[in-house]
């Protein structure tokens, strides 16, 4: 899935930050979002707890990284679930008339199907039939899976005026795999100050966000079939008005003090923060922040930035780190 705030493009600049001072060890990312750099981490052997706000990147996060062993998946066979919903009869519902029929963000034909998977797996969620941890990893891959049919340029802020390529392709359900190792994992549906408060590691690494966008509005349609919700669209976009506050780190007044909270808990050997310049908490206010734990280092990075075109686009942001003894 397109996300913005996705480091993909800066895995091996973190990777290499650490490999100096662990190869193994716990690894916090309390600014989680869909769990690249959680996932990351976990394939190469670490522990990891990561946490977000928003109930659709932490099902991404649990899928991803919190599913330990097979004897979590109870009621749910890998090998099977992506012929049993891909064969669903097709139906209409809310899907498919707010985001087919009066919105371009799906053609009619994917949208009957995706309605279909999302009628059976909220029933089967109901009804008892899967646990929450089946239920988190049916439906990221179910929002996974029509992100690659979706009308749009990355997010559910706006759909294409005419439908592209990507959107007129049949859409098919996929399983994510989760990643099994010797190590867990855990994802918290959590405000990142309370998890960092609450979870002692080796390598804390923040990424909070740079600027005042309202993800939720970005992405309203995955955070609606994640929490359950027929929504009330409005407007051109369909946005529905989730019950959902701000994060702290998103408005200029307060991203500075949540900034010193954070430092304040963080109960780690090594602690890595990634951000822009440009960033809505100010530098000087980072490195006071910062040089209350210990020495400062820092280097800078070039990270792939989100564009509303399809084009590359990329911008430099920094790393800062430090060990404490």
């Amino acid at each position: 899935m397109r996300y913005f705030g996705s480091k993909v493009s800066t895995l091996e600049a973190i990777e290499n930050i650490v490999d100096k001072h662990f190869l193994s060890g716990m690894v916090c990312d309390p600014f989680g979002g869909i769990g690249t750099v959680s996932t990351f981490f976990k394939k190469k052997g670490y522990s990891v707890t990561s946490g977000d706000t928003l109930k659709f990147a932490h099902c991404f996060q649990v899928a991803r990284i919190a599913i330990n062993n097979m004897q979590c998946l109870k009621n749910i066979s890998l090998n099977s679930i992506n012929d049993r919903l891909n064969s669903l009869p097709i139906c209409d519902g809310w899907f498919t008339q707010y985001y087919a029929v009066e919105r371009k963000y799906f053609t009619l034909e994917n949208a009957k199907k995706i309605q279909s998977c999302i009628d059976t797996i909220w029933n089967w969620h109901d009804n008892k039939f899967i646990s929450d941890i089946e239920y988190s990893l049916l439906i990221a891959s179910l929002i996974n899976s029509m992100d690659q049919v979706a009308n749009t340029a990355g997010t559910y802020y706006a759909y294409l005026k005419n439908f592209s390529r990507k959107a007129t392709r049949t859409f098919n359900y996929q399983i994510i795999n989760p990643v099994i190792t010797h190590t867990k994992g855990q994802s918290l549906l959590s405000d990142a100050i309370d998890l960092v408060n609450i979870t002692p590691c080796d390598i804390l690494y923040l990424d909070p966000p740079y600027n005042e966008r309202n993800y939720v509005h970005y992405y309203h349609l995955p955070e609606t079939i994640a929490t359950k919700t027929i929504p009330s669209p409005k407007g051109l976009s369909g946005i529905h008005n989730h019950d959902y506050e701000k994060s702290a780190f998103s408005k200029k007044n307060t991203a500075c003090e949540a900034f010193s909270k954070l430092i304040q808990n963080a109960k780690c050997k090594l602690l890595i923060f990634h951000y822009s310049d440009i960033g809505i908490i100010p530098k000087e206010n980072i490195l006071s922040n910062l040089q209350s734990l210990g020495k400062i280092y820092d280097t800078y990075c070039t990270a792939k930035g989100y564009s509303t075109d399809g084009k590359n686009t990329s911008s430099e942001h920094h790393i800062y780190w430090m060990y404490i003894e």
